[in-house]
């Protein structure tokens, strides 16, 4: 994101090496139940939303992502508003800094095959078809999370995807092979 300066500091919590074997080495975060403030670290049936600083980037990460403000919970009575998915969660760790996780479904899911269980699970769209959607799209879409008020856009993505982008992705492709 080279237009979004972070304020914050920056470190990387996962490095893998290979030698003979592979070495993965996590950070142990100083973070626990009881600091999360962003998200839902279970299933949705509490979100948090309780940081105002954290909720302002992660709208500000949403504006240029072309993510959905939403409610989102299971109990439709206990939503609260997020920027993301449901399940990234934002913490203000033992030490006083924010700390972001799982972010395996930070951009909207595609129209899922009903076939395939869980596909929205992992059918994600790209990030550069986000981008140049003509309105934000629910990264909690086809979910429990929200309600299905989302989903005509997620709808209207895919088709955009499989007969536009596609289709012209299949006509100029011999003009760059040449």
């Amino acid at each position: 994101m080279a237009n979004w300066e972070m304020t914050t500091e920056r470190r990387w919590l996962v490095a893998s090496s290979m030698w003979e074997f592979r070495l993965i080495a996590i950070s142990m975060l100083p973070i626990s139940d009881s600091t999360i403030v962003y998200g839902s670290r279970d299933g949705g049936n509490t979100v948090h939303n309780e940081d105002a600083p954290l909720n302002d980037m992660m709208k500000r990460a949403a504006e240029i992502l072309n993510v959905k403000e939403h409610s989102a919970g299971l109990k439709p009575a206990q939503r609260k508003t997020l920027y993301s998915a449901a399940d990234v969660e934002g913490h203000i760790g033992h030490d006083g800094r924010r700390y972001l996780l799982d972010f395996s479904r930070t951009f909207p899911c595609e129209k899922p095959n009903r076939s395939v269980k869980g596909s929205h699970l992992f059918n994600l769209l790209r990030p550069e078809l986000v981008k140049k959607n003509p309105v934000a799209l629910c990264s909690d879409a086809y979910s429990n999370f929200t309600d299905s008020s989302h989903n005509s856009h997620i709808d209207d993505a895919t088709n955009h995807l499989l007969s536009v982008v596609i289709s012209q992705f299949a006509i100029e492709l011999p003009g760059h092979l040449a």
